[in-house]
């Protein structure tokens, strides 16, 4: 039976794998990763569009990670600083497929499966848009917590989070109307 932990019993965790992998104890890296590879992953896939690129953004991600451990000045929760990394690494992949060509949903995303009439409104939304939606509503952070992932102050998450919300519902209206 696995138990889940929350809250600062998280955090107190991760800090203390923090250590320890960063000493090279290897399983302890493996914990941070399986306790917070699967977040990364749907932050990625959000972004990206497809499940095959999250993939490649998360591994790339996890090695960058592994790489800038020694780094990480625990100024905020490890997965804050995870997730920082693989939606850096998931914009990078996106404009470097050209900003114009939108991500096509190849693949079921993973579980728990988001509507996807969802998923395909929110591939149309600009990159910005799509990373404070995966961030506020695929991933559940806080206000604070998209800011510290997105390298950007809190405000401007509230402006974004406003702005892709009318721009989700507009295109999903559309939607609506079309099928019609």
């Amino acid at each position: 039976m696995s138990i889940s932990l929350t809250g600062k019993d998280r955090r107190l965790r991760d800090e203390e794998l923090v250590r320890k992998a960063r000493a090279g104890d290897a399983p302890a890296f493996r914990a941070l990763m399986e306790a917070h590879g699967p977040a990364g992953l749907r932050a990625a896939y959000v972004i990206t569009g497809n499940l095959a690129d999250a993939q490649d953004v998360l591994q790339e991600a996890l090695i960058r990670a592994h790489g800038k451990l020694a780094g990480f000045e625990e100024r905020s929760s490890f997965k804050t600083w995870l997730l920082r990394i693989v939606t850096n690494q998931a914009l990078n992949q996106v404009r470097a497929r050209g900003r114009r060509q939108r991500a096509e949903l190849r693949v079921p995303p993973p579980d728990p499966q988001p509507d996807t009439d969802i998923l395909e409104a929110v591939a149309l939304l600009p990159e910005a848009d799509r990373a404070v939606i995966a961030c506020r509503y695929f991933l559940d952070l806080t206000q604070q917590e998209t800011a510290d992932v997105l390298g950007v102050p809190a405000g401007t998450v509230k402006s974004r989070q406003s702005t892709a919300l009318n721009r989700l519902r507009t295109i999903l209206r559309e939607e609506v109307l079309d099928d019609r």
